[in-house]
């Protein structure tokens, strides 16, 4: 397996459980991700489930919830033809403080094409998300 990308935010006055929610409310991914339209999750927030992303631009990818540890961690998984990518959704809480880090790894006979094609542009904007996500928590907690 290959680690496309990775990127990591140390946050202040936001606790594990507030970006698990947000995590968690996969119906509300489009706040803080430019590139879908609609994320629908029919269902739990459960491992063994799944979901659409509706990207800009028309086009619809099913994604799995692989694993699952609440408040820490979640990882989901896509499947393309001879390849599967993963998203890898972790808060650390170290020395007091809380730390995001998401990675996107992908694996399989095609990586190499679904990473120019897919992944690396997915695993470049994780930082992006990530701010947007961290401005929005902060937002709600400060009305």
């Amino acid at each position: 397996m290959q680690t496309v990308g990775t990127d990591t935010r140390e946050v202040e006055n936001i606790s594990k459980e507030d970006i698990y929610d947000k995590w968690s409310d996969i119906n509300n991914w489009h706040t803080f991700n430019d590139d879908i339209e609609y994320a629908k999750l029919d269902g739990e927030f459960k491992e063994g489930n799944f979901f659409i992303l509706g990207l800009k631009g028309g086009q619809k990818v099913k994604i799995q919830l692989l694993k699952i540890e609440k408040n820490k961690s979640f990882t989901d998984l896509t499947k393309f033809p001879l390849a599967k990518m993963y998203g890898i959704h972790e808060v650390i809480e170290k020395d007091g403080k809380i730390e995001m880090r998401a990675t996107i790894k992908i694996e399989g006979f095609l990586s190499f094409l679904w990473k120019k094609i897919v992944a690396q542009g997915v695993a470049d904007k994780l930082g992006h998300d990530m701010d947007k996500l961290i401005q929005l928590i902060q937002n709600e907690k400060q009305k």
